[in-house]
């Protein structure tokens, strides 16, 4: 699994319930993620806005921006990613079973589409696994853009049992969730997720990025919520 991939499969934020009232104010969270890779870390706040229609999210750091807009089932529709300086960034959009991707991997603009089916996207594993959490599957198929080349990878995530972690000094009963390749490739990677059994916020991430290379960890520093006035 080469570094590029890994670092977007990282990209993480945490989950939440919807408001049902159509009157009532839109919620807003923000979260705070740090990712360690043996030493080297990077923090990352995310500002997410519930509405009826889906989610808005929002990511940065000192690298890159990230904006994520997916429907009220937790559906990825959109995905952006550019780093502040400019010399990397890719777009991603379903249109049905349609994924058009593009970007300039290597420097290179690449435009591509590719037929997906009804097979479900994900691109991050804060919201994009939330209706596998809430569901009584063990098993989930779906694919994910690599970021290097534009191409679609194949994976699948498994429900282990739930545990007692304890992340910043607070303990949590969590989901653990074992996520691999599909086929022969899932020997080259693999990643470990934990999430709030209750609330379904991830809670931790550890995974390397191929054989032979750093590990990575990621852990939720803090979350908030505050109310923004419902537009008229």
């Amino acid at each position: 699994m080469n570094y590029i991939l890994q670092r977007f499969l990282a990209v993480i934020v945490t989950s939440f319930f919807f408001l049902s009232l159509a009157e009532a104010p839109k919620p807003k969270y923000s979260y705070v993620y740090n990712e360690d890779v043996e030493g080297y870390e990077l923090q990352t706040k995310w500002l997410v806005e519930v509405s009826q229609k889906g989610l808005e999210i929002e990511g940065f750091n000192t690298i890159a921006k990230t904006f994520i807009a997916c429907a009220s089932d937790y559906a990825l529709e959109k995905f952006i990613y550019k780093t502040n300086t400019g010399n990397f960034q890719y777009v991603l959009q379903r249109d049905g079973d349609t994924l058009h991707v593009e970007g300039n991997p290597e420097g290179k603009k690449k435009v591509k589409s590719h037929e997906i089916g009804e097979t479900p996207w994900l691109q991050e594993f804060g919201f994009g696994l939330r209706s596998f959490l809430e569901s009584d599957e063990k098993n989930y198929k779906f694919c994910i853009v690599n970021p290097k080349d534009l191409g679609v990878v194949k994976m699948l995530a498994m429900k282990k049992k739930i545990e007692t972690i304890t992340v910043n000094d607070k303990e949590f009963k969590a989901q653990r969730i074992y996520v691999t390749l599909q086929g022969w490739k899932k020997a080259f990677w693999k990643a470990d997720v934990w999430y709030d059994a209750e609330s379904h916020d991830l809670l931790l991430y550890k995974a390397n990025q191929g054989p032979n290379t750093p590990f990575t960890i990621v852990t939720l520093l803090s979350k908030q919520m505050f109310d923004l006035p419902v537009a008229k």
